[in-house]
């Protein structure tokens, strides 16, 4: 079982701020069933899922700005980009190829039988495919939502950030290491997408 809540680095503040929100939505009144695990299922749960915490003792308050320091936090930590746009261990949820180095695969939210390719978003001037789009590109394009029909990226959530959200994003970003591989961003229409039913 990957976590697939990684949000377990939040600072303080923006987790009351989460849960400040959450109770101040209307209450519904739904029944959850409860949860039923088969044989296997029991056994992952008994001997090999254990909490996730966070890695070091989170800060009080991440002060927002258009830095690299804050991009860095929400783009590990509150966006999760680094968990779409990082190939990952499918059996430990380890990541496996550099951080921000693309190459991981995400079902189409349209077919199931295509897979998405995330892309290359370190420096690299070869793989990356935002090393040469200023920063009022990268705004621009996070502002203007989903172009790739399917795409499993959370457009329409993403392009509600501020100006200097996506700031700290991209000076961030291009100040990480520089990382090759990836799909290939020569090919930007054809790379980002393959069909799983004829690809294995």
């Amino acid at each position: 079982m990957l976590p697939f809540m990684p949000f377990n680095n939040l600072a303080d503040d923006d987790l009351a701020a989460v849960i400040s929100y959450l109770r101040a939505q209307p209450a519904v009144a739904h029944t959850v069933p409860e949860h039923a695990p088969n044989f296997g299922g029991k056994v992952v749960k008994a001997w090999i899922l254990t909490p996730k915490g966070p890695e070091e003792t989170p800060a009080k308050t991440m002060k927002a700005a258009a830095t690299a320091v804050y991009g860095e936090y929400l783009a590990n930590n509150v966006a999760n980009c680094v968990g779409c746009h990082t190939k990952v261990n499918l059996r430990t949820g380890e990541f496996e190829g550099a951080h921000f180095g693309g190459g991981a695969l995400h079902e189409s939210s349209k077919d199931k039988n295509k897979k998405f390719v995330s892309p290359n978003l370190t420096p690299d001037t070869t793989w990356g495919w935002i090393t040469d789009w200023s920063e009022d590109m990268f705004v621009a394009r996070m502002k203007s939502g989903r172009i790739h029909d399917g795409s499993p990226m959370p457009w329409q959530s993403f392009k509600n950030m501020t100006d200097d959200d996506l700031r700290a994003i991209y000076r961030y970003l291009h100040a990480l290491p520089p990382s090759s591989g990836g799909p290939d961003p020569a090919k930007r229409e054809t790379s980002l997408l393959v069909n799983t039913t004829t690809s294995n």
